[in-house]
């Protein structure tokens, strides 16, 4: 399994996968980075291949609104049948966090990008804005990564005024901190982009039910013809709000063991954007929106449902491309960072950024360095990193990060061949 499908249920003999939507799973994180993606292009397997080839039995436009612990069935909407399961694994993803109660907050041309239906519905919108005016007016609120990655897309796609509209001083800060964000407020802004730092919305002004502008708590009105609303995801987990078995964490995820499963039930799983799991090189509950992890999370889980006992020790990766410079991270400082080590020039997107915590490096991002944060990966798994005093004084650098790797998988391969 993969962790991009709803739901998937095992009995004796068969693999159920339940989807809502009306297409089998696509490669999301490709919708904010690409507003011109073909779903023939990016569905992770056509549905012919999972029916045919794997066996699979797939359940589009079916969402389930249940769990039944003690039958052993999900419910689903409407009057579709319940689906009974010996083995259970909810991959259910996330959804996007809305800016709720605003006025004129309901006016047409206001848009969350998360799934294939909000891309198309946009791009609709886009074509009929045409009528209008060719260069489209965009606001994007929110300046992590959903946000400046359409805005990068926006640009490539050819408009020319396009804002990012933030919460915070810089775009990452509260992620990534200040310096590598100051990097890449220089990135976007050299293309064209406006930023607007430590901004709040209040509301939106529109005309004859189409949205006009954005406006912010300074009472300034930042004008636009489409506004995109990038402010983060929930787990999408309500429909187990009510089911105490699930015990949802504050923030709707689900609490797992370090096998995946529910720990008041051995018979379900969870992966992905929903499961709250204990980091491996600390053990405090995190939950990772990270494509790589949910795809290798899917993994783990199937393993431990046909009775392996694996449990999942991935080093979150992710990865993103911003106006044609890729970023790379590896790590987790979700609980913060108490020092960020910077080698390389950061002004010219070509840096490692090492995060401290604890006099540990914890984790590291890159940008134009990528076989560096693909090597960390490897060193953060075997508490191999440099320490934080090497790396200040210049006593160890990435070049020792990429041999140290390669060591490693030296001698990886020499024990497998033994």
């Amino acid at each position: 399994f993969e962790a991009h499908a709803h739901v998937c249920v095992c009995s004796v003999g068969r693999i159920v996968m339940i989807c809502e939507e009306s297409v089998p799973p696509y490669d999301r994180p490709v919708l904010t980075k690409n507003l011109n993606a073909k779903l023939d292009n990016i569905l992770l397997r056509p549905l012919k291949a999972l029916q045919e080839d794997l066996g699979v039995q797939v359940l589009l436009n079916s969402r389930a609104v249940g769990v039944d612990l003690k039958t052993k069935t999900v419910r689903l909407e409407g009057n579709a049948p319940d689906v009974k399961f010996d083995k259970l694994l909810l991959c259910t993803g996330s959804e996007a966090r809305r800016l709720t109660g605003l006025p004129n907050g309901t006016a047409r041309g206001i848009f969350t990008v998360r799934g294939k239906n909000d891309l198309q519905e946009l791009s609709a919108f886009l074509e009929e804005n045409k009528k209008f005016n060719s260069d489209p007016r965009v606001a994007i609120i929110g300046s992590s990564f959903v946000g400046v990655e359409l805005a990068a897309a926006f640009h490539r796609r050819g408009c020319k005024n396009v804002t990012v509209i933030g919460q915070e001083t810089v775009p990452f800060e509260r992620v990534l901190g200040s310096r590598v964000g100051g990097s890449i407020k220089q990135l976007i802004c050299s293309k064209g982009v406006r930023f607007y730092p430590q901004s709040k919305v209040v509301g939106f002004t529109s005309s004859r039910d189409r949205v006009t502008g954005v406006e912010l708590a300074s009472g300034e009105i930042i004008q636009a013809d489409v506004v995109i609303v990038g402010i983060g995801s929930v787990p999408a987990t309500k429909f187990l709000a009510d089911q105490s078995e699930f015990a949802l964490a504050r923030d709707g995820a689900i609490v797992t063991d370090p096998l995946l499963r529910l720990p008041a039930n051995p018979d379900v799983y969870v992966a992905g954007d929903i499961a709250a799991y204990p980091y491996v090189k600390t053990g405090e509950q995190i939950r990772v929106e990270h494509w790589a992890v949910a795809m290798q999370q899917g993994r783990v889980a199937a393993l431990n449902m046909l009775g392996r006992h694996v449990p999942f020790t991935q080093i979150p990766f992710f990865w993103s491309m911003i106006f044609g410079k890729g970023m790379r991270f590896a790590g987790w400082i979700g609980s913060g960072f108490d020092e960020v080590i910077i080698e390389g020039d950061i002004d010219k997107q070509q840096f490692v950024a090492y995060y401290v915590k604890d006099d540990r490096v914890t984790a590291v991002c890159t940008m134009g360095r990528d076989p560096v944060a693909v090597a960390a990966v490897e060193l953060l798994e075997q508490n191999l990193m440099p320490s934080p005093g090497e790396l200040r004084q210049g006593l160890k650098n990435s070049q020792d990060v990429l041999a140290i790797a390669k060591e490693t998988a030296a001698t990886k391969t020499v024990k497998r061949l033994v």
